[in-house]
């Protein structure tokens, strides 16, 4: 199987001495090879589509140790795409997703208990099945242009919603 990986990225999926890239092949059994911006991945059917999906989240901006809790089965990969925005209108989006000195994308990340990447036209994400819909739904609130207090607020309510708070328990 083949994946395409962007060319700033695969210093990262390789990793100082190639020790990203042995320590992936180790823990999916695969043996992966990487040629320009293409990363070739040869093993088990199974083992191949759990290496492919981490080297996607490499290349979506997550760090290597992050991307391999992806070989958890309670743990997925979701990619917000942002190609039919202007340039202007991303980097608004992409800057309230982050927040100042990253202070938005800490707060959605504990809240959420995910890993969230921003990187090119992409905000990427990586949490356990319900984390991630969780997080998505807060991230597409901030792109409709919601406030972060609307957000942060929406959050908090459904998370005590889903774990069976009572309101005024706290």
């Amino acid at each position: 199987m083949h994946i395409r990986i962007p060319t700033d990225r695969i210093a990262v999926l390789i990793g100082r001495d190639g020790g990203a890239k042995r320590m992936l092949e180790k823990a999916t059994h695969t043996r992966i090879e990487v040629e320009e911006n293409t990363a070739t991945v040869a093993g088990g059917p199974l083992e191949e589509m759990a290496a492919i999906e981490v080297i996607k989240a490499i290349g979506r901006g997550f760090s290597p140790e992050k991307a391999l809790k992806l070989l958890d089965e309670e743990y997925s990969l979701e990619i917000i795409r942002l190609d039919d925005m202007t340039e202007k209108g991303r980097k608004r989006v992409l800057g309230r997703v982050i927040g100042e000195n990253g202070r938005a994308r800490r707060i959605l990340e504990e809240y959420t208990s995910s890993d969230i990447a921003v990187y090119g036209r992409t905000i990427s994400l990586i949490a356990k099945h319900a984390d991630a819909r969780l997080a998505c739904d807060a991230i597409e609130l901030l792109i409709a242009g919601r406030s972060h207090k609307y957000v942060y607020l929406a959050l908090v309510k459904k998370i005590t919603a889903e774990k069976g708070f009572a309101r005024g328990a706290l």
